[in-house]
């Protein structure tokens, strides 16, 4: 005997065979109506798993773009204090005339 799967319909002749069988219609009814209720509370489950990951992605290209512009702004001031450094900003005093 084949696994049931409530996921997959149910077949036509299982259909037929439970009309002839003098199993009532609301019964048949019943049980199409919550086998699409379980695919709709699937698809609703798999929907919110989908939300969860697309705000989880949200999430990390943020974090990522903030150490990329924290990394960027080190580097600029890093870069300034260097130049800062190697570009003496003190004058010099006028002693005068060189004799």
């Amino acid at each position: 005997m084949s696994d049931f799967n409530f996921l997959d319909p149910l077949p036509q002749d299982l259909i037929n065979k439970l009309h002839t069988n003098k199993v009532p219609e609301y019964k048949i009814q019943n049980a199409l109506s919550e086998q699409e209720n379980k695919r709709i509370r699937l698809a609703q489950h798999q929907l919110q798993l989908i939300a969860e990951q697309e705000f989880q992605a949200k999430k990390r290209k943020r974090l990522l773009q903030q150490q990329q512009e924290e990394k960027r702004q080190r580097k600029l001031d890093q870069q300034r204090k260097q130049q800062h450094n190697s570009y003496p900003n003190h004058q010099h005093k006028d002693d005068g005339p060189e004799l």
